[in-house]
């Protein structure tokens, strides 16, 4: 299927071309929080005062004001409200005047919205893990992680990354220490078998330890790194009490500031692979697995016999027919909606000609002087939509609404 790729700076420019409507400028020298100065300009005095100046590049991105005075002999362009910094030579802008900028970026989305149940796209999730934990890779710093034990500390690393591109450094001091994340809805998970499972790097034995305390018992803390200097994979299965309070997965260092690296902490039900529909999804085509757990290498199919969608008022799932090593990694290749489109920089998926036909005709019922050029325009846009309607995948397994 082809793939489109706009912007919407890209979109309103040709939409407003099409009227003669679109003056595009790069201003000359730096100008203030209320003036631009463009020699591209030249006007008479007062000739673009009422235009709406955008800006669509640069620190102004996304800013639309009202011109409310010029000067051609300095080439400098006034308009109110003023803004929060300086206008640069990088802040790119343009001017309308048949139109305001806020009816050309309602025209767009309008066509866009009238496409969106004939229009699918393309779509790669990034990798899913079967993992109740989250910032398990510790990409988004120590988020959701928080450390306990006096003088310990936590710290993401680049020194020892096992996986991906950091790791959690937990360094311990005169007591022992361990960095935590609690899974919400405890009592969920009561009676069933977990596994917590993590990567640990110690030069020190018996000193780094990954457990997941349920409220009753502290699961796995009594298996340690051996103190290799290298990676090792430490787990520990269990049956969380009856009576559980929490499950609390903690990695732990004990005293003698020791500092271990961890990477890849998972807990997980033992027996139960089942993923969430990626938000946005409307139909999934093809599911592949990692053929080595972490490795992020995608080279294995699932047969779409071996997978099944469980809808649910809130949360999608993927289930599976088979049982995969714990922290296995999923890609979901499936078709979404084209979104709405929020700021100058977002990108349009669509065929362009669609969307600035549709959106030309749309601002053409707003001008009674365009009507004799109604036909002919809506005509090609008609045309366009139905050329862009796309089927679902062959196979393609899970269809709902979003």
């Amino acid at each position: 299927m082809t793939t489109y790729s706009t912007t919407l700076a890209s979109l309103i420019q040709s939409v407003a071309y099409s009227f003669d409507d679109c003056t595009v400028c790069t201003p000359s020298s730096t100008g203030t929080t209320g003036t631009a100065i463009c020699t591209s300009l030249l006007r008479a005095n007062d000739y673009y005062n009422g235009m709406d100046i955008h800006f669509y590049s640069g620190a102004l991105i996304d800013t639309t004001r009202e011109v409310t005075d010029f000067v051609l002999s300095t080439y400098t362009m006034t308009f109110l409200p003023a803004v929060g910094t300086a206008v640069a030579v990088t802040d790119l802008f343009q001017l309308h005047k048949k139109f305001k900028y806020k009816q050309y970026f309602d025209a767009v989305n309008r066509a866009i919205q009238m496409a969106k149940n004939e229009y699918l796209l393309d779509k790669k999730d990034d990798t899913a893990y079967i993992n109740r934990l989250t910032n398990y890779d510790f990409e988004s710093a120590t988020t959701g992680w928080t450390i306990s034990g006096a003088g310990a500390s936590e710290a993401i690393s680049t020194t020892h990354a096992g996986l991906r591109t950091y790791s959690l450094a937990v360094t311990s001091a005169s007591v022992d220490c361990y960095s935590y994340q609690a899974v919400s809805n405890p009592a969920n998970y009561r009676g069933k078998t977990m596994t917590v499972s993590c990567w640990v790097w110690c030069d020190t034995a018996s000193k780094a330890y990954v457990s997941c305390y349920d409220g009753v018992t502290n699961h796995g803390a009594t298996s340690y790194h051996t103190g290799s200097e290298d990676w090792e994979e430490l787990t520990t299965t269990f049956t969380v009490a009856e009576d559980a309070t929490e499950l609390t997965v903690r990695l732990g260092v004990k005293s003698g500031t020791i500092t271990a690296y961890f990477d890849l902490p998972i807990l997980a039900e033992s027996s139960a692979v089942e993923l969430t529909i990626p938000t946005g999804f409307k139909y999934i085509s093809e599911i592949w697995y990692e053929s080595a757990a972490g490795s992020n290498d995608f080279d294995c199919e699932i047969s779409p016999l071996r997978w099944w969608i469980v809808k649910d008022a809130t949360t999608p799932l993927i289930r599976f027919a088979d049982v995969y090593p714990l922290g296995t990694g999923f890609r979901i290749i499936g078709q979404s909606l084209q979104s709405a489109l929020t700021g100058d920089a977002s990108v349009c998926y669509m065929p362009p000609e669609y969307v600035i036909q549709t959106a030309r005709g749309l601002l053409m019922l707003q001008r009674p002087e365009y009507e004799k050029l109604m036909a002919p325009t809506m005509s090609v846009a008609g045309n366009e939509r139905r050329n862009m309607g796309i089927c679902p995948y062959p196979g393609s397994r899970g269809v709902w609404e979003l």
